[in-house]
């Protein structure tokens, strides 16, 4: 696979949550993409945390992506419109059950959700790695 380039054009800086949000609700539906610059915890540098920026990008039916180191105090994170094939994890969709009742999603948002829902990738979330349980043929196989 081809290493994703950024397109410096595309690189965003955004003090907190707020701005994110404000400038994702004026060009959710033009942009393809976004890289947001991310300072490093520890780095005394100010910016979006990941955690804000994903509930953010869930509220407009996006995604995050790719992940680039960028210097000792920052990395970029990509964020996407989510595709119509893409498969939902299950932190997102409790993180999505939750900014419904905090009344943060927005009608594009709840809109990928129900596209999910009814094409059965909702119910097909994925749980964390650290979930993963072998299942019981297989165990019983390999104790054999």
């Amino acid at each position: 696979m081809a290493p994703v380039k950024v397109d410096p054009d595309k690189v965003r800086e955004f003090p907190d949550a707020a701005s994110f949000y404000a400038w994702l609700g004026q060009h959710h539906a033009t942009q393809t993409e976004v890289w947001i610059k991310v300072h490093k915890v520890g780095s005394g540098l100010k910016s979006i945390t990941p955690k804000e920026a994903i509930d953010v990008v869930l509220c407009f039916g996006w995604i995050d992506a790719v992940r680039k180191g960028l210097d000792e105090n920052s990395f970029l994170q990509r964020y996407t419109p989510r595709g119509k094939k893409s498969i939902w994890s299950k932190i997102n969709v409790d993180n999505v059950a939750r900014l419904v009742k905090e009344g943060r999603m927005t009608a594009h948002g709840l809109r990928e959700v129900e596209a999910a829902k009814a094409d059965g990738r909702w119910a097909r979330a994925y749980g964390s790695g650290k979930e993963m349980k072998i299942p019981d043929d297989l165990q019983a196989a390999i104790d054999a």
